[in-house]
């Protein structure tokens, strides 16, 4: 099956998914893209691409290029969103029981559906989970 990116709705457009850098939106953002690059048959390297088009920073958009699977050959869509969703998580600061249980409910979701599309393996999710950790917490 070729892939068909005239079917890929234009950024901006009511029907395109658009991230504006909320972390708590990342996986319906995701989601959404997702549903729109099964309909236009992508591949993953055009996946990497087309994604880009939807995030509303430069400086965000300059961060996900600089992703090591960005930048792998060949392409690989999960990875890439693996890495992404890992590092989202890992930049903000946790240092109260109210910030890790937001950075849990926002993790738990993504890597239950990253296991249940068989993205990632359940020991794949824990090491996640640790590494989404920051390096200190306060």
């Amino acid at each position: 099956m070729s892939s068909d990116p005239s079917k890929m709705p234009t950024p901006g457009s009511k029907k395109s998914p658009d991230w504006k850098g909320k972390v708590e939106e990342l996986l319906e953002f995701f989601e959404d893209f997702e549903e729109l690059a099964k309909v236009a048959s992508l591949k993953d390297e055009e996946k990497m691409k087309w994604v880009l088009k939807y995030v509303a920073e430069k400086s965000t958009r300059k961060f996900w290029k600089s992703l090591d699977a960005y930048s792998a050959t060949p392409k690989d869509w999960a990875a890439f969103k693996k890495e992404k969703l890992t590092k989202a998580t890992a930049e903000k600061r946790i240092n109260t029981e109210e910030r890790f249980m937001k950075y849990y409910s926002h993790f738990k979701p993504m890597a239950k559906f990253l296991v249940a599309k068989n993205k990632i393996s359940t020991l794949d999710s824990n090491r996640y989970f640790w590494n989404g950790l920051p390096k200190e917490v306060d």
